[in-house]
Order: structure tokens, then C-alpha cells, then sequence
């Protein structure tokens, strides 16, 4: 059941007339915290400034293609609920110090939790104003973004409530030759940090193969890991790796969204392929194993 603020509750009693708007607020996975309103005006409450696309942060937001409001779709009992918005990023538009097209692209919006807040005010400024105060909040929605589709100049955000995680398989835990566990989590123990070796690019072939500085390795050594930018044009982004050499070649799943130069620096973790030899001898954590290698591989009878 929402909930609203006596004044909002005196409000909505009578036939006055107000103003709406949509507050977001987006927490990525990496803590930070970015927050945009869809009205004209930034928006300040109870201590949180959301930014309009006025101001310099800010995002244009377009909740739905006929200007009547986000596609949200509210259920009871145990079914989804989804909330779907248009962004149209501008050239000039970014998320820390990337651009806002690339940064989401690479992922950066992946698994990043949202909530939509609505916002009222008697009447809109008559003189000409940057902020605003509403009259109180009321929470529309809350959950995590699902999936992103790029358009030519939209970004669509499509995002569902945290009864998606009902949706989850069952038993949890699936008895399997292959570690149940992934690399770093509690249940593996292990410390990412411990693990992280910081170098820089030495050698670029394209935007998804280069050469680093980083020490002799064994062959495939961050084979399956990830890298973050620490420098350069890519800094903050984080991508996957595919492929690595003991010589320094590191290949990316894919293309970064800026161009890779020499001395650009970065951060290197390594990949797990989930079996007991690499836990062995990799990472010295076979106490800590989370597969059972000693079950038997399927086979067909006739």
C-alpha cells in the first residue's frame, strides 16, 4: 500500500489543483548514485537534489511516447510488476566524467536498482526558477533494470519489481561437477583485492586486443576475468576478458567504447573456469570447492 505525508493526504482530499512529476533515483552496482527529474526544474527534498535536463548532469526523460506517463504495469499476488521510461541522451550528457550512450552501452546500468518517486506542487513558478520543493513524495516504484534497448536517439529502460527474483530456479544449488560458487563471493572466500594487478596498455591492435605490462603469468591466467579503467578515455568502464597471454596480449569480449592508447591504465583480475584443477592450482582454494567432480557425466543409453 503507498503511503503519503498528511499534507499530501489534506491534498489529495480536496478538488485543488497541482502539478506531478517523477523523481528517479538510479544506484549502479558500484555505488554511485545518480538522480533525475522529469519536470523543468531540479528538485530538491528532504536533503536529495534530483537534476532536470536543464542542468548540467541531468538527462532528458521521456516517460512514455504519447507524454501520458511511464509504461508501468502494477499487479498484486506473486506476478511482476515492470516500469518501462524513454531516455533521450544528448551528446553533452554523461555519468561521472563518460558519456551517457557509451557509459550505458558498456554496462554501466546493469543490475542497478531504481526507484520512482512522484513528486507534487500546487502550480509550477510564475518567475523564472531553477528549483523547486514539492509538496511531499510518494513511492511508485522500486526495483532493478532488466533490460536496455538502443535506438537511434532513445534509450529504452525497462525495469522490474523484486518479485523477479521468485522467478529463480529452483533448488538453488545444483550438484554439478563445476564449483556452484562464483570467484570472490563469500561462499568462495577469496579476496578481490588480493588478486588485482594494476599496469597500463603498452601496445594497442585494436579496441579490443592489446598488450599490458602486467607480470609473467601462467597462459590464460585472467582468461574469463574483468579489467577496469583506471586512466584514459575508457576510466571507470569495466569489461570482460576473453583471452590472455602470458606475454601480455589481453583480448576483450568486446570493443571499448573509446579509443585504447599506450600508458592507459587499468586495473586486471583473473577468470575461473569453475573446475577443481583451476581452484587447485590457480587460486589455492580447493577447500573451499563448491562443485563435485567425482559425478558422473551424462550419458545416453539406448
Amino acid at each position: 500500500m503507498k503511503t503519503a505525508s498528511p499534507t499530501l493526504q489534506t491534498l489529495f482530499s480536496t478538488n485543488q489543483a497541482f502539478e506531478q512529476f517523477d523523481l528517479y533515483t538510479f544506484t549502479l552496482t558500484s555505488g554511485l548514485v545518480v538522480r533525475y527529474a522529469t519536470c523543468a526544474f531540479d528538485v530538491t527534498f528532504g536533503g536529495t537534489t534530483w537534476l532536470c535536463a536543464r542542468s548540467i548532469g541531468g538527462i532528458v526523460i521521456d516517460e512514455g511516447s504519447d507524454s501520458s506517463g511511464p509504461r508501468a504495469h502494477w499487479t498484486n499476488g506473486l506476478n511482476t510488476g515492470t516500469w518501462s521510461v524513454n531516455i533521450m541522451p544528448r551528446a553533452s550528457d554523461v555519468i561521472g566524467n563518460v558519456p551517457w550512450t557509451a557509459a550505458v552501452k558498456s554496462g554501466i546500468l546493469d543490475e542497478a536498482t531504481v526507484r520512482v518517486d512522484r513528486g507534487y506542487v500546487l502550480a509550477w513558478p510564475t518567475i523564472p526558477a531553477l528549483s523547486i520543493t514539492p509538496i511531499g513524495t510518494v513511492n511508485v516504484f522500486l526495483g532493478r533494470v532488466a533490460e536496455i534497448d538502443f535506438g537511434r536517439s532513445i534509450v529504452q529502460i525497462n525495469m522490474n519489481d523484486p518479485r523477479e527474483l521468485l522467478d529463480a530456479k529452483m533448488p538453488r544449488n545444483l550438484y554439478s561437477a563445476a564449483c556452484r560458487y562464483a570467484l570472490f563471493s563469500p561462499q568462495c572466500t577469496l579476496n578481490k583485492a588480493a588478486f588485482a594487478v594494476n599496469c597500463a596498455v603498452t601496445n594497442v591492435v585494436s579496441l579490443s586486443t592489446f598488450l599490458a605490462s602486467f607480470p609473467l603469468t601462467a597462459e590464460g591466467q585472467y582468461n574469463l576475468g574483468n579489467l577496469v579503467w583506471t586512466s584514459g578515455a575508457n576510466a571507470g568502464l569495466r569489461m570482460m576478458v576473453r583471452q590472455s597471454g602470458n606475454g601480455g596480449t589481453v583480448i576483450l569480449i568486446a570493443p571499448m567504447p573509446f579509443i585504447v592508447v599506450p600508458g592507459d591504465a587499468l586495473t586486471i583480475y583473473p577468470g575461473c573456469d569453475k573446475t577443481v584443477a583451476a581452484c587447485t592450482n590457480k587460486f589455492n582454494n580447493r577447500i573451499n570447492f563448491g562443485g563435485f567432480p567425482l559425478i558422473p557425466a551424462p550419458e545416453t543409453s539406448l
